[in-house]
């Protein structure tokens, strides 16, 4: 009995130091060329054209490799953020697309501080042209915005250092009409980092949303942010999912990898900082829809949801959301791997954990 319990405990402790070193292999890259399955390279590549940028979150080891692609396009003012992983026997593709619509000036009838069905619009840009929409009770925002648009430029690119790490923010800013400013700030850094306050993954872009002297046309009216998200998986969560806050906003697109959730998260905070000051911001859910679609053989699921996010009015609005790629075990509990290492910890975990169950019988 006494042996037994000895030659458990040894497997317990090698567990745990296996663990551990698999830990350290996913949040450091191996620069060593070579195929060993050991070895794992994780990399951030960010490319810019006049039409927008697009950032791409790579992990390779023996075993396979997981991407995770993110787009913003200035065309249709889309963020597009897809997500695949693929080894031996398995392999995953998440979706999850964000539409900034317009930018509306409304009057706030009911003196809520946030934009509802039905209230006057003053006035209006459009962001690109992904603001219309095929989904019930949501304002035809390309008609919203009329001959209005927003004027954006070429991104630009910056090195930022966060923790010792060099990342890139790219900022896409665009003008009304060259007075007053709406921006997008972009900021990545492929590895785990607390940046701005917030504690970020390797798989994470933060956002910045910024306006600048919006041109309000009354007094006393408020501006909103139009905007639609659409995501395509396997399994859809909702509002509640776990990567959720409690002071936030958001969606995600998830899907399981063996006993492991897998998901692509966008979320916001309930505040923002206008003129220097900490405010509410106030999200109205204006439309949702889901369908299933046959893709290929599969059968995913496509849900749809317009958002109009209100902001207290002044002449500087920052507020910042985040998309990023999360793992997490059957029980929601979280691990900061990164996704390829997630299913072989668990694989292991279990093989090792069922040798000492055997023996100990």
């Amino acid at each position: 009995m006494r042996h037994n319990m000895r030659r458990l405990m040894l497997l317990i402790v090698a567990t745990a130091l296996l663990f551990a070193g698999l830990a350290t292999l996913a949040t450091a890259q191996d620069d060593d060329e070579g195929d060993d399955p050991a070895e794992v390279e994780r990399k951030v590549e960010v490319e810019t054209d006049d039409d927008g940028v697009s950032m791409v979150f790579k992990r390779e080891d023996g075993a396979g490799e997981d991407k995770v692609e993110m787009e913003f396009r200035v065309d249709d003012a889309t963020f597009r953020t897809k997500y695949e992983t693929e080894n031996a026997t398995e392999e995953m593709e998440l979706k999850l697309s964000v539409v900034f619509g317009a930018l509306a000036e409304f009057r706030d009838s009911d003196g809520d501080g946030a934009y509802d069905d039905g209230e006057t619009i003053v006035s209006a840009w459009s962001l690109g042209e992904g603001g219309e929409t095929e989904l019930e009770g949501v304002p035809d925002l390309e008609e919203l915005g009329g001959d209005r648009s927003i004027d954006w430029g070429t991104p630009e690119v910056r090195d930022v250092t966060a923790d010792g790490v060099t990342g890139k923010t790219i900022v896409v800013a665009g003008t009304f009409d060259g007075a007053g400013a709406f921006l997008l700030r972009f900021h990545v850094f492929g590895d785990f980092v607390d940046f701005q306050g917030e504690s970020l993954h390797p798989t994470s872009a933060k956002i910045d949303i910024v306006f600048r002297d919006y041109p309000f046309e009354e007094e006393d009216t408020l501006v909103a942010l139009f905007m639609e998200t659409e995501s395509k998986a396997e399994h859809e969560f909702e509002d509640d999912h776990d990567e959720v806050e409690e002071d936030e906003e958001g969606v995600a697109s998830s899907a399981s990898l063996g006993d492991r959730n897998m998901s692509l998260v966008f979320t916001w905070k309930g505040n923002a900082t206008v003129d220097g000051n900490d405010t509410t911001v106030h999200t109205t859910v204006l439309a949702e829809k889901t369908e299933s679609e046959a893709e290929e053989g599969e059968t995913e699921e496509k849900h749809e949801k317009a958002f109009a996010l209100t902001y207290a009015r002044g002449t500087n609005i920052v507020h910042d959301p985040e998309m990023f790629l999360s793992s997490a075990d059957e029980n929601g509990v979280e691990t900061e791997t990164s996704p390829a290492a997630g299913p072989m910890l668990v694989l292991l975990g279990v093989a090792l954990l069922a040798v000492a169950a055997r023996r100990r019988l």
